[in-house]
């Protein structure tokens, strides 16, 4: 076991790499498979996942270039530019990924107009508090900083706990209500049952390791909870387990999209 996990320390650029792979397929077999004019309500959503799932390719593949190229021997400028960039395609992934959970849920439960406008509100205060922070550096707050990169970290730290973890978590429980509604369960296919279920599941485990597990901060909780402290105890980095929760929902995603399938071989029956 241990021999594994050195193996994986020393090339985590090509777990970030498959990280980032198994993301941006799921989101590419989402947005090509899915169809916004389908009869199933859920359907029509999950473009939302799909532009998630790119996104969050990407940042990983980004995640990667860090990795494998040592910031140490980059200009000051570009550092910040990778850094800034980064933090972009965390907060947009994320920020698709909520709307996702938050209008699925809206959805399946067919919340009156007030709910709608409370959904919007939420949507729209992420959106703010993820400007807010994306502006700031323009306006120079990263010089009271030690350090130029710490306002970044603390960006990405704040972007998982408020947005991300949310997101993950909602989406979560969003799918596994889905797979109980009648709409669902009236198909009747195990494949399409078992692809809801297990995704479901999957993202709220996604949601702990993506949204709680941070990098070391100097606030609780990320001071307490956080990279270093997770391998150290689990002895895996958590990377490692967020790789394989996106490749479990790239896999099964083939089973949650049948749902277009069976709706288009319905289609051409009748």
């Amino acid at each position: 076991m241990g021999y594994l996990i050195e193996i994986i320390r020393q090339h985590m650029g090509i777990l970030f790499f498959i990280y980032g792979a198994a993301f941006f397929l799921f989101g590419s077999l989402i947005i090509i498979q899915s169809d916004a004019n389908s009869k199933f309500t859920i359907g029509r959503y999950f473009w939302l996942l799909g532009i998630f799932g790119v996104l969050h390719g990407f940042n990983e593949w980004i995640d990667m270039l860090l990795v494998l190229h040592k910031t140490s021997d980059w200009v000051p400028a570009a550092i910040g530019i990778v850094f800034f960039v980064r933090n972009i395609f965390t907060y947009a992934s994320f920020i698709f990924l909520l709307q996702f959970g938050v209008w699925s849920l809206v959805l399946v439960y067919d919340c009156h107009k007030l709910c709608r406008w409370v959904a919007y509100a939420l949507l729209s205060l992420s959106i703010l508090f993820v400007g807010i922070l994306m502006m700031l550096p323009l306006f120079g707050f990263y010089h009271v900083l030690a350090r130029h990169q710490e306002y970044f970290k603390v960006g990405e730290i704040l972007a998982r706990y408020f947005i991300g973890f949310p997101g993950a978590l909602l989406t979560g429980i969003s799918l596994l209500v889905w797979q109980r509604k009648p709409e669902i369960r009236d198909i009747q296919s195990t494949m399409i049952n078992v692809g809801f279920m297990v995704v479901g599941i999957t993202f709220i485990v996604y949601a702990i390791l993506a949204g709680l597990i941070v990098p070391a901060g100097d606030f609780y909780p990320a001071s307490v909870i956080n990279y270093d402290v997770f391998a150290r105890y689990v002895g895996f980095p958590v990377q490692f387990f967020r790789t394989l929760c996106a490749i479990i929902v790239f896999i099964f995603m083939f089973c949650v999209l049948h749902i277009f399938n069976v709706e288009k071989y319905k289609y051409f029956e009748e």
